[in-house]
């Protein structure tokens, strides 16, 4: 018997086919950055601009995107001074016009001190005008308070020294003071004087040089009663009454000089 050999079929093992992985490269699209969004676009505006608070808008928003950018930094300062300026100069002129406006009101003001009243608020407003500095000294000047007087005089002339109004103007309140110092003199001279008459003559020379000053005119009718002089003593008196009518001591005199008669 034949025995036939039994066929083992080799079994086929595939190779497994290992498909490479396709990795997708990721596309990174450029971000497009719009002009608007940059400093030197807003820096740019700013320059052409013609407002400047429009001007100031646009910095701020330079800034905004770069808080460091140089150049809108000093454009900023340099448009927030001239605003400034801008308003310095307004109000100066805003003042000078008030100051005119209290310079009529003083034009035609017959009383002195109310006079210089307005004219030291227009100074206040416009303090180197040489004009309202003259005005203040004439003021004073006729209100015989000459010191002041020579104070703005000298201010006139530190901005202007030939300003010829206040040259003159300085020239008779100087005057005038050396005139009063002079009287003092005299006054201080009658006082250690222990004759009446000569008294007399040193108060009526020191009159002479301040005519106006009522210690000096009280004198005057002090030593005139002394010496029996009623009437004069009394003239005196009644001087004085007229720069101050509540003057007691002049009062007093009329009184004593009328009871003589």
């Amino acid at each position: 018997e034949v025995v036939n050999e039994e066929v083992v079929n080799e079994e086929v093992v595939n190779e497994e086919v290992v498909n490479e992985e396709v990795v997708n490269e990721e596309v990174v699209n450029e971000e497009v950055v719009n002009e608007e969004e940059t400093p030197e676009y807003w820096f740019n505006l700013a320059n052409m601009a013609k407002d400047n608070n429009k001007k100031i808008e646009y910095y701020n928003k330079a800034l905004d995107i770069n808080p460091n950018y140089e150049n809108a930094i000093n454009g900023k300062e340099a448009v927030l001074k001239s605003i400034k300026e801008l308003e310095r100069l307004e109000e100066i002129r805003k003042n000078k016009e008030t100051a005119k406006k209290f310079c009529k009101m003083a034009y035609g003001e017959k009383d002195k001190a109310t006079q210089l009243k307005y004219y030291e608020k227009a100074l206040k407003l416009d303090s180197d005008n040489i004009k309202i500095l003259l005005n203040c000294a004439v003021a004073h000047h006729n209100l015989k308070e000459y010191n002041e007087a020579l104070n703005y005089y000298d201010k006139a002339l530190d901005i202007n020294p030939g300003y010829e109004s206040a040259v003159n103007g300085k020239k008779i309140v100087s005057k005038l003071l050396k005139q009063i110092e002079d009287a003092k003199k005299l006054c201080k001279m009658a006082y250690g004087e222990k004759d009446k008459a000569t008294q007399l003559k040193y108060y009526e020379k020191a009159l002479k040089l301040d005519s106006d000053n009522i210690k000096i005119l009280l004198n005057c009718a002090v030593s005139h009663y002394n010496l029996k002089n009623y009437k004069i003593c009394n003239e005196y008196a009644l001087k004085i009454l007229k720069i101050d009518k509540n003057n007691s001591k002049a009062k007093e005199l009329i009184e004593l000089c009328n009871n003589k008669k």
